[in-house]
């Protein structure tokens, strides 16, 4: 494991998966190292990374992360990923959104993991 950041040094980066350990809340963020430098930002989250400190957008984008629906099809796709900011939310709210492997658009019910 190597320490990505002195100022957030609870995110570590496991060399051998290449992927991100958020040993707070043991998260573990399934973006390769080399995705999250190539990784395309929404609008919103482009905004939200311009005002906010780089460990405070790590957060966001950890807790994002763990905010979910699932479709019909019986996809699950994470809130970051299809372009939105959930961040010291509570409640399960429904709300409109497609779905990024169907296509399909309906009200879904957004949950959190706890992992």
């Amino acid at each position: 494991m190597l320490l990505v950041s002195d100022k957030f040094p609870l995110l570590y980066l496991d060399l051998a998966s290449k992927s991100f350990v958020c040993r707070s809340v043991s998260v573990y963020i399934q973006r390769s190292l080399f995705n999250l430098k190539k990784m395309k930002l929404s609008l919103a989250q482009k905004i939200v990374k311009l005002f906010s400190s780089g460990s405070t957008f790590e957060k966001m984008m950890a807790d994002s992360m763990r905010y979910r629906f699932t479709c019909s099809c019986g996809k699950e796709t994470s809130i970051w990923d299809i372009g939105g900011i959930r961040y010291k939310a509570f409640g399960n709210p429904k709300t409109s959104a497609r779905c990024t492997h169907c296509g399909k658009i309906a009200m879904r019910t957004i949950y959190k993991v706890e992992n």
